[in-house]
C-alpha cells in the first residue's frame, strides 16, 4: 500500500512540474494586458480578428528566423575600410580585403555593399564611438598600407539575447 501511495505522489509531483514547464506562451496582447509587478496595466480595445492577425505574423516570423539569429537595428558606428567606383575591380578588391580581415579577425563582421557608384567595405557593429576608435587603432596597426580607414555613422545590428 505504501508503495502505491509513493508512486501516486511521485506521479502527481512530476505531472505538476511538467505542466508548469510547458505552459502555453502568452500572445503579445495577453502579455501587455497582464498587470506588472508594480501594479501598472494596459487596456487594449480592439477587434479579436486583429489580435489573431498579429499573432499569426509573429508566429510566421518566429518560424522564419531562429531566436539566436534575431537582431535589433539601431544607430551606431562602423569602420569604412575601402571605397571605390572602379567598375572593373572595386568589388573584387573589397572582397579580397574582407577575406584578409576575416583571416586575422574572424569575429569581425564585414559588409561589402554597393552604393551607386561605389563599392564599400565596412566592418563592425559598434554602439559607441569609443568602441569603434579602439578597433580602428588596432586595424591601422595590423594593416598600415590601408590608408583610407575611418569611422562612419550607420544603422547597425544588435544581437537579441534571450
Amino acid at each position: 500500500m505504501k508503495y502505491i501511495i509513493g508512486i501516486l505522489l511521485v506521479s502527481l509531483v512530476s505531472f505538476n512540474v511538467y505542466s508548469q514547464n510547458y505552459t502555453k506562451k502568452k500572445t503579445i496582447t495577453e502579455e501587455l494586458k497582464t498587470p506588472s509587478r508594480n501594479g501598472g496595466s494596459v487596456n487594449i480595445f480592439q477587434d479579436p480578428i486583429l489580435d489573431s492577425l498579429i499573432n499569426k505574423q509573429v508566429n510566421n516570423f518566429n518560424q522564419k528566423i531562429g531566436a539566436s539569429d534575431m537582431v535589433i537595428t539601431g544607430k551606431g558606428y562602423r569602420i569604412q575600410i575601402f571605397s571605390s567606383n572602379n567598375q572593373r575591380q572595386a568589388k573584387s578588391e573589397a572582397d579580397a580585403m574582407a577575406f584578409k580581415l576575416k583571416e586575422l579577425y574572424p569575429d569581425l563582421d564585414t559588409y561589402v555593399r554597393f552604393n551607386s557608384p561605389f563599392w564599400k567595405l565596412r566592418v563592425g557593429n559598434y554602439r559607441t564611438l569609443e568602441e569603434a576608435h579602439a578597433v580602428l587603432r588596432e586595424l591601422k596597426k595590423s594593416f598600415p598600407k590601408w590608408k583610407e580607414m575611418f569611422i562612419v555613422d550607420e544603422v547597425i545590428e544588435f544581437p537579441l539575447k534571450n
